[in-house]
């Protein structure tokens, strides 16, 4: 019930007229004040394209738990951090016997290879990340099975498919299927107590490490398996006629942000924060408001004209004299640099055959690894995640980093990374994406190192 006593927060300052992509930290005058306190106040960045749009944290006095979104200012946290969903269709990186249509939101089997003995498949490679989903709507076939799954890898086969929702049987003018359920690794952990009927929204969704099954939005069971690792989207279907609509996934990278703050927080705090906050997009105007626990909204919203912050990730570095398997240790030169952005930076390790190639993240003064949860920390603080071992197989080594993350950081990782070889040496080359996929125009290629 909302405080009928209360007053609007004040939101007072002048828009830089030259902002960089650390959009208000030339706002000098800024000033956030809420006379009942900061307890429950929200200071919200809004944007009009948000396909285009990513907030973060630059690193300072201000920190950011990527586990937790829990925002921290001088070691104690003083809010939570929230981006707004943003729902696409996803990319598919392989499609075996499936066809895609409709902008990637419709997957089904292909007619011409019904009798095919491999089971068709669609796998995307984008990471969905800590707070992210997919949704989705079972169609309308005579006979089939459909499994719709989030997987800490790319799964292929259902037995790799960590979290996933099956559907299977007929189907009659209003009822989808006979028989859903939750399976995970394909075992069957809950069955769906109510007749599926068309046009059911079925969804896969994670809150920090819970992952939970929803149909039509309201959620129907909760795994017991919690995970704070990268997922994976990926459709399976059996050989016939199968279809799958309306896919969509929330990857928790793009929207709007909304920082909600504590009893912790101070006016320090909260302006100090906000004057932290950076920004990956294209030239837009990016709003900044205020609103308390009582849901009274600031009367003025500050208006920051965001420079184009889409510039690509930059690798350099001088190949060691003498390449062996430490690769870049060796490398003093070594620079990763992405205009102080890192969220969702990749780094990438890769060899032509990476089935025969292991790549361990070693433990220095700095940096500590850890292989259960596979989180890459610097100095104590979880900075980013590497992909499975399972995944390191197909794709080599990936380093997700998170908005913890600093150039310091993200190279001390680099450089920890070693290699051991289960056949023949092969050269290894080393990349860089950011969060819309871009690659750097450089890559570093150390030749086939010795052990």
């Amino acid at each position: 019930m909302p405080n009928q006593n209360d007053s609007p927060p004040v939101l007072s300052g002048t828009a830089p007229t030259q902002p960089d992509y650390i959009l208000c930290k030339d706002i000098i005058d800024l000033q956030i004040t809420n006379i009942s306190g900061y307890n429950g106040l929200c200071v919200n960045f809004s944007a009009k394209d948000l396909t285009k749009t990513i907030f973060g944290i630059e690193i300072g006095r201000a920190s950011f738990n990527y586990i937790n979104q829990q925002v921290i200012w001088d070691n104690v946290v003083v809010g939570t951090v929230s981006r707004s969903v943003v729902l696409e269709a996803p990319t598919y990186n392989e499609l075996l016997n499936i066809k895609a249509s409709n902008g990637g939101q419709t997957l089904e089997e292909m007619i011409e290879v019904k009798k095919s003995a491999s089971l068709p498949f669609a796998t995307s490679a984008e990471i969905i990340h800590i707070n992210g989903s997919v949704e989705f709507e079972f169609g309308v076939s005579d006979v089939w099975e459909s499994i719709c799954c989030l997987s800490t890898v790319v799964a292929k086969h259902r037995n790799q498919a960590d979290y996933s929702i099956v559907s299977e049987g007929n189907c009659s003018k209003s009822t989808v299927s006979i028989l859903t359920g939750v399976y995970e690794k394909d075992s069957l952990v809950y069955r769906v107590p109510f007749v599926v009927k068309r046009n059911d929204i079925f969804g896969i969704e994670r809150r920090g490490d819970t992952i939970s099954y929803l149909c039509n939005g309201k959620a129907f069971y909760t795994s017991k398996t919690k995970t704070t690792a990268n997922l994976y989207f990926s459709a399976l279907i059996v050989p016939k006629n199968a279809r799958v609509d309306k896919i969509q996934v929330n990857r928790d990278v793009y929207g709007d942000l909304t920082i909600k703050f504590n009893e912790c927080a101070t006016e320090h705090s909260v302006e100090s924060i906000t004057k932290a906050i950076n920004y990956q997009g294209i030239v837009q105007d990016i709003s900044l408001s205020v609103t308390n626990s009582s849901g009274l909204k600031s009367a003025t919203t500050l208006i920051i004209k965001a420079p184009n912050a889409l510039s690509l990730p930059v690798l350099s570095g001088t190949i060691p004299a003498v390449s062996d398997s430490t690769l870049f240790e060796k490398c003093p030169d070594l620079s990763i640099t992405h205009e102080g952005i890192y969220d969702n930076l990749h780094v990438l390790f890769k060899t032509a055959h990476p089935q025969f190639a292991h790549f361990a993240i070693g433990r220095t003064s700095k940096v500590t690894f850890e292989a259960d949860t596979r989180k890459v920390l610097y100095n104590g603080v979880t900075i980013g995640i590497a992909n499975t071992v399972a995944d390191m197989e197909i794709q080599g080594l990936v380093v997700t980093f998170n908005s913890a993350a600093t150039e310091e950081g993200v190279e001390a990782v680099t450089r920890a990374v070693s290699v051991n070889f289960l056949a023949n040496a092969q050269d290894v080359m080393l990349s860089l994406t950011n969060a819309k996929g871009d690659k750097s125009v450089t890559t570093l290629t150390i030749p086939a190192p010795s052990s």
